[in-house]
This record gives structure tokens, sequence and C-alpha cells, in this order.
């Protein structure tokens, strides 16, 4: 029974990855800067290359807040998470 736990266990976050860093990206962001984002306006590359597509004054917080949110998604996800990379 061991042996199936220990191979099941590789498969635990398969294809959820992408949904729980979203998900985390959405509640940064709505916390700590006041921006309201959508699931579907986050795209994630299989390089963690995240691209919100927000238009307008939105646009531009997210601009001007970058490497700081970038900071932020980081500290909350911990150094061992290698799902995302940047913010585009």
């Amino acid at each position: 029974m061991k042996d199936i736990t220990l191979y099941l266990e590789k498969f635990k976050e398969f294809g959820f990855k992408d949904q729980i860093l979203k998900q985390k990206i959405i509640q940064i962001l709505e916390e700590k800067f006041n921006i309201s984002l959508e699931r579907g306006n986050i795209e994630i590359n299989r390089e963690g290359v995240v691209t919100i597509r927000v238009s307008g004054a939105q646009n531009s917080e997210l601009f001007i807040n970058k490497d700081s949110i970038q900071k932020e998604i980081i500290k909350n996800l911990g150094k061992s998470d290698d799902s995302f990379t940047k913010l585009r």
C-alpha cells in the first residue's frame, strides 16, 4: 500500500498547480493592492511566466507595483515552489 501512496504522491497537484497559483495571485492583488481580477484574466505559461490581462487604470496600477507584486507572490508561495518565475 505504501508503494501506491508514493506513486500517487507525484500526481497530487497535477493539473491544479496553475489554479492554485491563480487563486493566490487574485488573493494577493485584492488584499494588498485593491485590484479585482477573475481567473480568466490570468494566464500562466510552461515557464511560470504570469500574464495578467486588464485594461486602463488597473494595467497602470499593475505596472507601477510590478516589483512589489512579484515579491509578495514569491513570499506567499515559498522559495521551493517553482510555478512562478515572473509577472508580465
